[in-house]
């Protein structure tokens, strides 16, 4: 099997230091493809009382970067949200309307 570099250079740190690294979820529903809308990754749902939710991040909101990942496509998104574990802080810089704005959001773990 094949685990990206990115993947595990991620989380040497942590492993280093004895953390228990549990996966992670942002609470959010993005598209199965890439939508017409160039730019960046688009909220199709946000989970009620989940990590998005909390950071105040809504449905039709479009995330252009996690942390200082640029994300202007699926596969740039999936690989930054990819690094993310349960208990993780991040900025996500999003856009609503004209307005472009970064929140702090707190990983939370799976259910």
């Amino acid at each position: 099997f094949y685990v990206p570099h990115g993947l595990i250079r991620s989380a040497l740190p942590g492993l280093r230091r004895g953390d228990q690294l549990e996966p992670g979820t942002m609470g959010i529903v993005v598209p199965r493809f890439q939508s017409a809308r160039a730019g960046g990754v688009e909220i199709v749902a946000v989970t009620p009382r989940g990590a998005a939710a909390r950071a105040g991040l809504r449905k039709g909101d479009v995330i252009v970067a996690i942390g200082k990942t640029s994300t202007p496509d699926l596969r740039s998104f999936r690989s930054a949200s990819a690094l993310l574990y349960a208990g993780a802080k991040v900025e996500v810089t999003y856009v609503r309307g004209e307005t472009r704005a970064t929140t702090p959001l707190s990983v939370l773990p799976r259910d």
